[in-house]
């Protein structure tokens, strides 16, 4: 027989009972598991009294693996965690004299000392191709890059692959000898701000002399994501 009582609800009739009489009452329980404290718990087994950790804790434990560069996308992974008490294993009540904490004894619990436990991952593998052009314009209607001419540009975003992509930034750099037209940065055609506000880029205020757009994140599959912005050469 085996009894756990929880610290907020110790039943009435064990309420200022003593150490001693509650042992003496437990001499009928193979095994019983009291709450005394919030930091302890008595254990008794055949009518012998010992303190030890709770034993309801518990830990979470996350494992991190180093996924081979080799794989291809939708390759999947096994992981399996295995833990051990550091005192032994074996049938759960098994008690190891002396080796708890403080030097008291230690009990295993349900899970006999050790457990085991197994996890798959599935490799999404996501690439991010950008293709940058630009249009160039100067003032007598030809294409010529003079001082005055304006540089269109375009930079196309394709993601392929599976999963998604995480917190996509671009970024770009404005050409020596040019500068940004205020007012030209456009994602899918909707105007964005020069400033860095609320809304997806900015010119020139997250990084001076760049551009940044902020794709945040792409699942796949998705459709192109067309970025374009004008500078004039100085």
């Amino acid at each position: 027989m085996e009894a756990t009582v929880i610290c907020s609800k110790i039943p009435s009739a064990l309420t200022g009972m003593n150490l001693t009489r509650l042992q003496e009452e437990s001499s009928s329980m193979p095994t019983a598991t009291v709450c005394m404290t919030h930091m302890w718990t008595y254990n008794i087994i055949a009518g012998q009294m010992t303190r030890c950790s709770m034993p309801i804790q518990s830990i979470v434990v996350f494992v991190l693996n180093d996924i081979p560069e080799n794989l291809v996308d939708g390759s999947q992974g096994n992981t399996r965690l295995s833990a051990t008490s550091i005192v032994g294993s074996g049938t759960p009540g098994t008690v190891f004299p002396g080796q708890g904490d403080f030097g008291l004894d230690a009990v295993l619990g349900s899970s006999g000392g050790d457990d085991d436990d197994a996890g798959t991952y599935l490799v999404s593998n996501v690439s991010i191709l950008l293709v940058k052009s630009v249009v160039i314009s100067d003032a007598s209607g030809g294409s010529r890059p003079v001082t005055g001419a304006t540089l269109s540009y375009t930079i196309t975003v394709t993601a392929s692959g599976s999963g998604s992509a995480r917190s996509v930034v671009i970024t770009d750099s404005i050409p020596e000898n040019t500068t940004f037209v205020a007012g030209t940065l456009t994602l899918n055609s909707v105007p964005l701000t020069d400033e860095a506000d609320a809304d997806a880029g900015d010119a020139g205020q997250t990084t001076p002399g760049v551009v940044t757009v902020r794709l945040g994140d792409i699942a796949i599959p998705s459709q192109e994501q067309i970025i374009t912005f004008d500078v004039i050469i100085n």
